[in-house]
């Protein structure tokens, strides 16, 4: 088995997942004025890039339950296929409506790619490996990103409709797990007894985190466009692309320093100072004037976030039972994808309640650093009881 050319499939198809929304932030705004006669355009705008996420979370778990019967490859190869024609479908669409429907369907083919990503990660690496491999993974999902989004901030720049075409490198997916991936052997549930095999309570605690945070941080390609352009004064598309190609770039390298550091100290403390730098970030993009500040609040942003993300796939495949990974990856993948669609819907209504995208920057501190603190004293208390976590049981 070539496991480079395994690690550089696995990579590129994990960075196409997190690519799937945010490439095309930076053209929100055109996009709105594009379609400035449509009804709820202000809502109906930031749907075109969290609509996917709501189609993901229906599909990965079902997807995670054909992984688990049907085997990892042909799923992950038909994703890929459907996820180049449905995000491609924005440089032709003329109406928002078929706008969204693309949208949608770009959302069903995330759901199809990345539990199996998650799962294959589970069945190719062990223990340490896995946790370096994940932190990896998470890093490399940054740097995808930071291309991605800046790239499509610069194309913005041209024409708001080019950042969909940067969807079509989805196809070079698929000659690359022919080539490097081997399809795993399936598992086979075991007989159990009354009361044993159900899914671990960590892992429902996982998904909450999960949900939690990915609202939390998707405040940033969804508003921060709106904020820069409508409050700051800074109209350019490639200044907000480059911003939260700055949030990535940071999550991509506490991301690689989480593979060094897991298994040393309880997972809760990770979640604690991921959540802790969330809220710092956000306390300065609501008290900031100035692009600079709002560059500082990224750097602390991505740290955060990219603490936080390979904590969650590590302490879930430790935890998930064999025969239930795909299941509880996609469950996983649900929580993430959620959060985003949930996002917009619940910052904008919270907009309109306390006057300004500002406002609600600050209404997030506040629940960040209260999920920071009970994080923290979770971890504590953990750590006065049991060794830390380790990457794999």
């Amino acid at each position: 088995m070539d496991r480079a050319g395994l690690k550089i499939t696995l990579l590129f198809g994990a960075s196409l997942t997190v690519m799937s929304g945010a490439t095309i932030s930076p053209s929100l705004p055109a996009l709105r004025d594009q379609f400035a006669e449509t009804a709820n355009i202000e809502v109906l705008a930031r749907l075109v890039l969290t609509l996917p996420a709501l189609f993901i979370a229906i599909t990965a778990p079902l997807s995670g339950w054909a992984i688990d019967r049907l085997g990892r490859l042909k799923i992950l190869m038909g994703g890929s296929v459907l996820y180049a024609l449905a995000g491609m479908s924005g440089l032709v669409v003329d109406n928002i409506t078929a706008m969204l429907v693309g949208r949608a369907v770009l959302g069903v083919s995330v759901g199809l790619m990345m539990p199996t990503v998650t799962t294959l990660a589970g069945d190719y690496f062990q223990g340490e490996e896995r946790g370096r491999y994940l932190g990896l993974q998470a890093a490399f999902m940054g740097f995808g990103g930071l291309v991605f989004v800046t790239g499509g901030g610069f194309l913005a720049d041209l024409y708001w409709r080019a950042p969909f075409a940067i969807y079509g490198a989805s196809l070079l997916l698929i000659p690359m797990v022919i080539a490097f991936l081997p399809e795993p052997p399936r598992k086979v549930a075991p007989e159990i007894k009354t009361g044993e095999g159900r899914i671990p309570p960590v892992v429902f605690a996982i998904y909450g985190v999960a949900f939690f945070s990915m609202m939390a941080f998707y405040l940033v390609p969804t508003q921060l466009p709106f904020l820069l352009s409508g409050v700051i004064q800074i109209p350019e598309p490639s200044r907000a692309g480059m911003a939260i190609g700055v949030a990535t770039l940071f999550s991509s390298a506490a991301s690689l320093l989480y593979g060094r550091i897991t298994g040393r100290m309880p997972v809760a403390l990770f979640f604690s100072a991921g959540l802790g730098l969330m809220a710092v970030a956000y306390a300065l993009v609501w008290l900031s004037a100035g692009y600079g500040a709002i560059l500082i609040a990224m750097i602390a942003l991505g740290t955060g976030m990219g603490t936080i993300m390979p904590a969650l796939s590590v302490t879930l495949l430790s935890a998930a039972p064999e025969h239930i990974r795909g299941r509880l990856a996609g469950g996983l993948t649900a929580s993430i994808f959620l959060g985003q669609f949930v996002s917009p819907i619940l910052s904008q209504g919270l907009a309109g309640a306390i006057g300004g995208l500002q406002g609600v920057f600050a209404a997030f501190a506040l629940a960040l650093a209260l999920a920071c603190g009970l994080a923290l004293i979770a971890g504590l208390r953990r750590s006065a009881k049991v060794a830390p976590v380790p990457a794999e049981r």
